[in-house]
C-alpha cells in the first residue's frame, strides 16, 4: 500500500512552493496566484484535518493492529461531511483562477500551463480517489460504531 501521507505531503509541498513563487509576480498574474495560494493553503489545512485522518482510519481498520479510536474518527468524519461540498467548490475556484492565469499568460508561458496542469491533476486525484476513500471510511465507521461490523 502506498504511503499516502508522505506522497501527499510531498506533492502539497511542491505545489505550495510553486504557487508561492508565482504569487511573488507583480501585476494581475501575481494577484491570481496569490488568490490560488490562499485558497489552496486553507484547503490543505482542512484536508489534513479530515481526509488524512480518515485514510489513517482505513489503514488502522485494515491492519487491525489496534482498535481505532472510534469517537475521534467519528468527529473527524462529521467534520469531513461538513467540509466536503466546500472543498469541491474550492477546486472549482482554483480551476477558474488557473484558467484566468493561462488566458493572461498566453500560450508562450509553458510553466504556468504546467503548474495549472499539476493543480488540476492533484484535484482530480482528490476527487476520484481520496475523497471517495474518505467517504468509504465514513460509511465503514458508521457501521462499526453501530455494531453492524466489528
Amino acid at each position: 500500500m502506498i504511503d499516502h501521507i508522505s506522497f501527499l505531503d510531498r506533492e502539497h509541498t511542491e505545489l505550495l512552493e510553486k504557487l508561492q513563487q508565482y504569487a511573488l509576480n507583480k501585476g494581475r498574474l501575481g494577484a491570481i496566484f496569490s488568490q490560488i495560494l490562499a485558497i489552496f493553503s486553507y484547503h490543505l489545512d482542512r484536508e489534513e484535518e479530515t481526509v488524512i485522518p480518515l485514510l489513517a482510519y482505513l489503514k488502522e481498520r485494515m491492519g487491525r493492529k489496534k482498535r481505532p479510536n472510534l469517537e475521534y474518527f467519528r468527529k473527524i468524519s462529521s467534520e469531513f461531511d461538513n467540509e466536503f461540498e466546500n472543498m469541491i467548490k474550492e477546486h472549482l475556484q482554483i480551476e477558474d483562477l488557473c484558467q484566468d492565469a493561462i488566458t493572461l499568460a498566453g500560450t508562450d508561458c509553458i510553466e504556468i500551463h504546467d503548474l495549472s496542469g499539476s493543480l488540476r491533476r492533484h484535484m482530480l486525484l482528490e476527487e476520484q480517489l481520496l475523497y471517495p476513500a474518505a467517504q468509504a471510511a465514513t460509511f465503514l465507521l458508521e457501521r462499526e460504531v453501530s455494531g453492524v461490523i466489528q
